[in-house]
């Protein structure tokens, strides 16, 4: 591994993930919606990227849970529009089911990469490749680098983990030891072992109340705060949250979730930061 050179330039820029998705694409399927904007979690992501310009990438399952309703059951009615939008709205692999936690822990390549190729041959189908993307965050953020490596070969470029310790999130660094990981230098890293770029994730919305983001993102603002300490000023920040929390009907649903989102997006905006998809902000601020 090496360090300096490795690092991508800060240019102002936000990142935001959305993951343990199917939910949206199960009730749009078995009520045959004619869009799939007229689903409200999809409406509601499609009125912030116009009120905000933001960018929103949905990391797939490819079902909730083994016999359950699957990306094989969604037809492909809906690409020719998935694939208008995919200037904002993009899919990615994320998980073969939600249970059991960390699935990838121990998996070895060919375990994860059956995975991942069977989620993005239907969500190709399902979306067009204009609109799947070449990063993702793999379920539970944990893998070993050889499987780590086989997704490379699959077209992965970027993998989206948590590779410092806060109150809200646990350390969750893929394959790297904490050694490796005081080594690096965010916010975004280059393994050249593997070739993968690795992207530390910074705020989880579900896990904090509505009034403590803006308190939240104010402190990651300030040059003193780690995990960036050799950092003058914070430019990059990549953010996310859970489909789940959407519905009334989940256990642990947060009926805030769209007031955590735009919260989050208003303050990206009122200090005039660009939304970006990861691939895209790794092409145009490659390594030196």
């Amino acid at each position: 591994m090496q360090n300096n050179k490795n690092r991508v330039p800060d240019s102002g820029t936000y990142c935001f993930t959305l993951d343990d998705n199917i939910r949206f694409l199960e009730q749009s399927t078995k009520e045959h919606l004619a869009s799939l904007f007229e689903h409200p979690y999809l409406a509601f992501l499609q009125k912030c990227s116009r009120t905000y310009q933001a960018r929103f990438q949905l990391n797939m399952y490819y079902s909730y849970a083994p016999g359950g309703f699957s990306l094989a059951d969604v037809p492909d009615c809906w690409r020719q529009e998935l694939e208008e939008n995919a200037g904002w709205l993009r899919f990615s692999f994320h998980a073969l089911h939600n249970d059991p936690p960390f699935p990838y822990q121990h998996a070895d390549a060919q375990k994860l990469t059956a995975d991942f190729r069977k989620v993005m041959e239907q969500l190709r189908r399902i979306a067009g490749k204009a609109a799947t993307s070449q990063t993702t965050t793999i379920h539970y953020m944990c893998a070993a680098k050889e499987a780590c490596t086989a997704l490379h070969r699959e077209g992965v470029q970027a993998l989206i983990g948590m590779f410092y310790r806060s109150p809200e999130s646990p350390l969750l660094p893929y394959y790297f030891s904490e050694s490796q990981i005081d080594a690096m230098q965010f916010p975004i890293w280059r393994d050249e072992e593997t070739g993968l770029f690795f992207a530390s994730n910074d705020c989880v919305l579900n896990r904090l109340a509505l009034p403590e983001i803006t308190p939240y993102l104010n402190r990651l603002a300030l040059p003193e705060i780690t995990p960036y300490p050799d950092r003058q000023r914070r430019q990059f920040y990549q953010v996310m949250i859970h489909e789940q929390y959407f519905y009334p009907d989940y256990a642990d649903y947060q009926p805030d979730f769209r007031q955590k989102v735009e919260a989050a997006l208003e303050w990206f905006r009122e200090r005039h930061m660009e939304s970006c998809f990861l691939e895209d902000y790794i092409r145009r601020a490659p390594p030196p």
